[in-house]
């Protein structure tokens, strides 16, 4: 039926085609593709998977030039300086509640503190503040004192949220992920010498479970996770938490940091648990073989923001051992 053996990553090495990263300064999800990979590819333009997602997200474009300044969905993922022979993208982590803005109060948009010089304090020196509506929790509270949203104020900022990033992001590497299949055929391998650390698959539904993520850990990444000393990955922990924070706009506090967590166990057994409902990424069977790599899959991914977030600790993930693995 096929043309090409397929090699499965859970059982042999491969050479890397693609890796996932984490930029926690931005904060964004960092993708990078072999160039020689690149070639192998099929055009996107007109092509099922784009032209369903197209209509179901009513997105505004899809860019399919790899060698183009932006590529996916609305043009969510930014092309990059190239990096050892791989083109580098980089997917901007979106922040889910928009304000509107209004001319600053105090500088009259000028960005300057007009009586006393210096940096206007108030607009941060942007020129703009946050628009005002009123609360709509305690408008007809006989105690607007006591309400939570507003603190008693009577207004609230006026804000709206923008789930189209965030679905235009999941989109685009669902897309992406579904191309990389490809890189499991031997006539379609590359010439780097690093191999390839993990496999990774997802989907884009506007439903409950719409937004899962699963795929398979590599020989090599699972025989780095057998070295660490069970316990938690904080730099993985963090990772979901600056994404978490990006894309939420608040404190990481109470029962979402209570219930994010990335753990290594006893013979590379990785358990990674985001905001959610027991929401995660687990072995997807019992009983790991030494010196092979295994499935995993996921449990409860509802939305764009928590797939998001277990991407961003996958990313993190990979740098870790990436820096670790001779």
């Amino acid at each position: 039926m096929f043309d090409s053996k397929y090699v499965f990553l859970q059982r042999e090495n491969m050479p890397c085609y693609y890796e996932l990263s984490f930029d926690a300064k931005v904060p964004a999800l960092i993708l990078k593709v072999h160039e020689d990979f690149v070639k192998f590819l099929p055009p996107l333009k007109g092509a099922h998977v784009v032209e369903t997602l197209l209509r179901d997200f009513k997105f505004s474009c899809f860019s399919a030039d790899w060698l183009g300044e932006k590529f996916g969905f609305n043009g969510c993922f930014k092309r990059l300086e190239m990096e050892d022979n791989f083109l580098v993208f980089s997917a901007e982590i979106p922040v889910l509640e928009k304000f509107r803005m209004q001319m600053c109060h105090y500088c009259q948009g000028h960005k300057i503190n007009l009586l006393f010089g210096g940096d206007c304090l108030v607009c941060n020196a942007t020129g703009q503040e946050k628009k005002m509506k009123e609360c709509f929790s305690c408008k007809n509270s006989l105690y607007p004192e006591d309400c939570h949203w507003c603190k008693g104020s009577g207004k609230m900022p006026d804000s709206w949220m923008d789930h189209d990033s965030l679905y235009a992001v999941s989109a685009t590497f669902t897309v992406f992920f579904s191309l990389m299949w490809f890189g499991q055929q031997v006539d379609k391998f590359v010439s780097c010498k690093k191999s390839q650390l993990l496999f990774v698959e997802t989907s884009t539904i506007k439903e409950m479970g719409g937004a899962p993520v699963y795929g398979v850990y590599g020989i090599t990444f699972i025989r780095w996770l057998r070295q660490l000393a069970p316990g938690h990955i904080k730099a993985a922990e963090e990772a979901m938490k600056t994404a978490w924070q990006k894309m939420n706009g608040s404190e990481f506090e109470g029962i979402d940091k209570m219930n994010t967590w990335c753990k290594v166990r006893e013979n590379g057994w990785l358990s990674i648990n985001c905001p959610g409902d027991r929401t995660g990424l687990y072995p997807a069977y019992h009983g790991l073989s030494n010196g092979e790599g295994y499935e995993f899959s996921c449990h409860n991914v509802d939305s764009p923001r928590q797939q998001l977030t277990l991407l961003a600790c996958l990313g993190a993930l990979c740098d870790i051992a990436r820096k670790e693995i001779n």
